[in-house]
């Protein structure tokens, strides 16, 4: 009987076998090895690393002994000493500066020496909640914005460039409410990039604005970039939206011009949304009113022919007082022919005291001797104003004064508006009451005769 015993082979891939990658604990231990060759190795291969094992060996190193301690805190200075480094030149940076200064020598270096390290972590430091550190690390960075990489110009401007799209809840259907959306810099303009080597500095952007997802409008080129640290990109009306739920979105398109090229990119508001709702739904932002609140208003408001007098020449000069305060300055003019203007002082309103509530009107000047209504400039005075005055002036003056010269009797007449209290995000409360002057004076000043 024959046996067939089969051949068994064996194939030993030994040799094919990659060493698996040491972990960071065994690459520390070898740090003490006694050979040179091998401790240099480790250490190549904690700083092939990178900066993703810096909590494992501060761990370790609280373990290890003086002498492999000392190597890691070789490889930690490696891998970010230069973070130390630019933390402590930050310090010498002068702040609050009008003009950000240029940092000093040693810091500058660090910088272009590590980036897009360096950079990164000047972002991370501007971004961060240390108020004084992050004022001086954004200096720092716009001084040295031309070493940047476009990345980081980008997150940089992420950063800095921010949307406002103040809205209410709910807006009720058929009043004409206004949405403004701005784009502002952060830190009043005082983080824009800088020329730093006289190289020219060029930001283009346009903004468009989305409303439920469509394009509301048509994009539009804006000046906007230090000095022009705020810019209004449009308004959005409610008249016509059909009841429910609605957003509005903007973003702003941009070229920079960096040392070797331009750098594009959008930034993207949050959509900001809000509700339509009935046109009969309360006006939760009107007072309620009552007589206390009327008196209120009665003590802290007035309408007046003239408020503060104004330090004008004398006419024709007088060597003994060369200024006079007039009370009936001109506070408006308009063109009558060429180079001649004539000017109108119309009534003035005057906080007197603290108001308890805002105050949002539509004004009407009635003209006591034409028996005519002239529409006025609405306006809006919260309770939280430092204004204390303005006048009360014609949108048409041309038509309002005629061919008239001199004083004209009117009454004025404040309507509370919904509308306005609606747009201005600062009311939360305003009086809903009309209030009507009694007989004034406003002033015309003719356009002097053609010469």
């Amino acid at each position: 009987m024959r046996f067939v015993v089969p051949l068994v082979v064996a194939v030993f891939a030994g040799s094919v076998y990659a060493e698996s990658p040491a972990d960071v604990a065994a690459l520390v231990e070898k740090l003490g090895d006694a050979k040179f060759a091998v401790r240099e190795a480790a250490q190549r291969e904690l700083l092939k690393r990178g900066e993703d094992i810096l909590l494992e060996l501060d761990k370790l190193a609280k373990t290890a002994d003086a002498e492999i301690a000392e190597r890691l805190k070789k490889v930690r200075y490696a891998l970010v000493g230069y973070k130390d480094d630019i933390n402590r030149l930050l310090k010498l940076v002068e702040y609050p500066a009008l003009i950000p200064a240029q940092p000093v020598e040693e810091l500058q270096n660090l910088i272009v020496k590590h980036q897009p390290r360096s950079g990164d972590h000047l972002l991370t430091l501007l971004m961060g909640r240390d108020s004084l550190l992050a004022q001086r690390a954004r200096q720092t960075f716009v001084v040295m914005w031309d070493t940047a990489s476009a990345d980081q110009i980008r997150k940089y401007l992420s950063h800095i460039i921010r949307f406002q799209v103040p809205v209410r809840k709910e807006y009720p259907a058929g009043v004409e409410a206004t949405i403004t959306a701005e784009a502002t810099l952060g830190d009043r303009g005082a983080g824009w990039l800088i020329n730093r080597h006289g190289r020219p500095i060029t930001f283009v952007c346009r903004f468009s604005r989305y409303f439920d997802g469509k394009a509301y409008g048509k994009a539009e080129s804006l000046p906007f970039g230090f000095p022009a640290a705020r810019a209004t990109i449009g308004e959005f009306r409610t008249t016509d939206l059909p009841l429910g739920e609605h957003s509005i979105q903007i973003a702003m398109q941009y070229e920079v011009t960096l040392r070797d090229g331009t750098v594009k990119g959008e930034i993207r508001s949050p959509e900001t949304r809000f509700r339509t709702v009935a046109a009969d739904a309360p006006d939760v932002l009107a007072a309620s009113p009552n007589e206390k609140l009327n008196n209120e208003i009665a003590k802290s408001f007035e309408i007046v022919e003239t408020g503060t007098p104004k330090i004008v020449p004398t006419e024709p000069p007088d060597p003994a007082k060369l200024f006079k305060a007039d009370p009936w300055y001109p506070q408006s003019t308009w063109r009558v022919a060429g180079d001649r203007w004539a000017s109108l002082h119309s009534p003035v309103w005057i906080v007197h005291n603290p108001l308890p509530v805002d105050l949002c009107f539509d004004a009407e000047i009635h003209d006591l001797e034409t028996r005519k209504t002239h529409q006025c400039y609405s306006f809006v005075v919260t309770r939280d104003t430092n204004v204390r005055e303005g006048a009360i002036i014609p949108r048409d003056l041309a038509k309002f004064a005629g061919d008239r010269e001199g004083f004209v009797k009117v009454k004025v007449v404040l309507k509370p508006s919904r509308r306005l209290a609606l747009s201005d995000r600062r009311v939360d409360k305003y009086y809903a009451e009309k209030i009507e002057s009694g007989e004034l004076r406003v002033r015309i000043y003719p356009a002097p005769p053609a010469k």
